[in-house]
């Protein structure tokens, strides 16, 4: 017979995490959703509504082999596009403490606890050559060079 410490035990229902829910169609442009519709219909062969792993070898296969500089073309050419600077601004403007400036601590709290979290390597990597002074992020510049590269991205552009 089960005693009653054990009953209760079986009725306790383990406490659920409510998932967050992002509007991912916000973080893109009309023109940005049409293109990755389209990019889903190219690889969607047979037309389901589903990416499965036979549409993807069919799709590879009808490509046939492409050498690093056209795979590199390719993929330049479409991310170059793919986080304009009006996103980037509004991303960072969340945190915002003065003209375009951030708190780093507050940024770097944030992005090693919430979402995707990235590690303390990751963000010493992203960051490295960021304009950062008495821990307010100038995220202004920080985008200029990433949208138009500069000595952040390319410090050697200096010399």
């Amino acid at each position: 017979m089960a005693s009653r410490l054990q009953r209760q035990q079986k009725k306790v229902q383990p406490v659920t995490r409510r998932a967050t829910t992002i509007n991912y169609f916000s973080l893109f442009n009309e023109d940005q959703i049409k293109e990755f519709k389209e990019a889903f219909s190219v690889i969607d062969q047979d037309h389901d509504g589903f990416i499965s792993s036979a549409d993807l070898s069919d799709m590879f296969t009808s490509l046939g082999e492409i050498n690093f500089v056209t795979f590199l073309m390719l993929f330049g050419q479409k991310l170059m596009g793919t986080d304009p600077s009006n996103v980037l601004k509004n991303a960072f403007s969340i945190f915002d403490t003065g003209i375009f400036t951030v708190s780093f601590s507050n940024l770097r709290e944030a992005l090693t606890n919430y979402g995707d979290r990235y590690t303390e390597d990751e963000i010493e990597e992203l960051f490295r050559n960021a304009p950062i002074e008495n821990d307010l992020f100038d995220y202004n510049e920080f985008i200029k060079c990433l949208t138009q590269g500069s000595k952040i991205n390319n410090p050697e552009a200096e010399r």
